[in-house]
């Protein structure tokens, strides 16, 4: 209990010019836009989190990672760790490891690239 009253203490809150919310929390930088979109943010471990209402995207970033996701017109799934990725736009599938590529094209063949 301690602890959250430490936390509490030391935590701020402000709304900037536009109307924008932002929270200070323990190393995190939390924001809030007017258009809805959040981000989170630890600049001590380079993590983020960052999320749109008004264009359906996530995004997730850490030193060995980095995802994107959005849906609407360009709907897609993407996901780098180090060498490795992983695409998918609702269509196609492809992985890819230490440049060499295979995946599932529109019409679910077996692509190797």
């Amino acid at each position: 209990m301690a602890e959250l009253c430490h936390l509490q203490r030391h935590a701020s809150y402000h709304i900037t010019g536009d109307g924008g919310l932002v929270y200070q929390i323990h190393g995190y930088r939390i924001t809030q836009g007017n258009d809805g979109q959040v981000k989170l943010v630890n600049t001590t471990k380079q993590c983020s989190i960052r999320t749109s209402p008004s264009n359906g995207s996530a995004t997730v970033t850490t030193p060995s990672i980095h995802c994107t996701a959005s849906l609407g017109a360009t709907s897609h799934l993407f996901v780098r760790c180090e060498e490795k990725r992983m695409h998918f736009d609702g269509a196609a599938f492809v992985v890819r490891n230490a440049g060499h590529s295979a995946g599932f094209d529109e019409i679910n063949r077996l692509r190797v690239y």
